[in-house]
């Protein structure tokens, strides 16, 4: 293949290569390890045992109740932003990544996450509702788990990244970190 069509094929945006999409953190979200996570929510983490190429666990931190964990396949840049709202002067951290993962853990039955979007079985008994909503670069995948149907106790899980990640493979990635 010539130079000329090999650069004009990258160019043309047929790389194979998954987008980022923005979210933020609070200011107070401290940076964790994947056993600290753990040691925080009393449980292990369901953790993709699949990720689309490029992907990997970049970081992990404590956000309130749960824990966000952030892939990508490079170091994660973020921006400390300061702003004034209702609530007075504020401070929060935006980023891009490739995917994020938000778990929490409720060791009484939680609350079902019942939202308006498409439900897909990610695996056999486990539905959940990918929310794809308007204007946004991506969508979310949110369900819950018990890892035991015969004890209390479930997660409630978000799986986002942005739509260069189709609906399909957002399911996969979510099946995989089902043990």
């Amino acid at each position: 293949m010539s130079l000329l069509v090999m650069t004009a094929f990258l160019v043309s945006g047929c790389q194979i290569g998954l987008a980022t999409f923005a979210d933020e953190l609070p200011f107070d979200a401290q940076r964790i390890t994947l056993d600290e996570a753990e040691s925080m929510l009393g449980v292990p983490l369901p953790l993709p045992t699949y990720l689309p190429k490029g992907c990997e666990i970049q970081e992990v931190y404590a956000v309130d109740s749960g824990v966000a964990i952030l892939f990508s396949d490079k170091e994660i840049e973020k921006e400390l932003v300061s702003f004034t709202d209702a609530s007075g002067f504020r401070q929060r951290y935006d980023f891009q990544c490739k995917m994020e993962m938000d778990v929490r853990w409720y060791s009484e039955d939680g609350i079902p996450v019942r939202l308006p979007g498409e439900n897909v079985e990610i695996i056999a008994g486990v539905r959940g509702t990918i929310v794809d909503e308007d204007g946004r670069a991506w969508n979310a995948l949110w369900w819950n788990w018990r890892p035991d149907p015969g004890e209390p106790g479930m997660f409630e899980l978000v799986l986002t990244a942005s739509k260069s990640i189709s609906r399909k493979e957002l399911v996969r990635v979510a099946a995989s970190a089902l043990y």
